[in-house]
């Protein structure tokens, strides 16, 4: 599983692109909202806990080498692990699964602002974090092991 992290300032743009509904679909998550418009509204009002955020946007992008796949359930079990061991408990997030392309693939958006404390979840180490995660991932789900980054 092949894991690309981006971290940004606003979160309506990203919600745009992944829940364009020529690409993918709302499949999980811990939020009320369905629109992008709706969840951006729901996102800002976490934001307002720490406004000296510069990069509040948590962006994961979680794909599957071509040929293996997972269903909707698995993928928002993924999903709700990979935020977990990232970090991410108490932190408000919508998992997206697209078809827009030949490799099964997921976008996850989230807060890296928690719930209801206000306090930031820390981006050092996320990139080794990351690929430790969904080692264990592959492994769990008797996925193909990628190469970690």
């Amino acid at each position: 599983m092949i894991g690309k992290i981006i971290k940004g300032k606003g979160f309506r743009g990203v919600l745009n692109y992944v829940l364009d509904p020529e690409k993918g679909r709302l499949i999980g998550g811990n939020m009320a909202e369905e629109t992008p418009r709706d969840l951006a509204r729901e996102f800002s009002a976490t934001r307002k806990l720490n406004p000296e955020v510069k990069r509040p946007v948590f962006h994961a992008s979680l794909s599957l080498p071509p040929g293996e796949k997972l269903t909707d359930y698995q993928w928002t079990q993924v999903a709700d692990r990979y935020m977990r061991e990232m970090g991410f408990e108490g932190c408000e997030y919508v998992v997206a699964r697209h078809s827009n392309k030949e490799h099964d693939h997921i976008h996850i958006v989230g807060s890296r602002i928690g719930l209801p404390d206000g306090k930031t979840v820390s981006d050092s180490g996320d990139y080794q974090r990351n690929d430790q995660v969904l080692r264990a991932i592959e492994r769990d789900y008797g996925l193909e092991r990628v190469a970690p980054s």
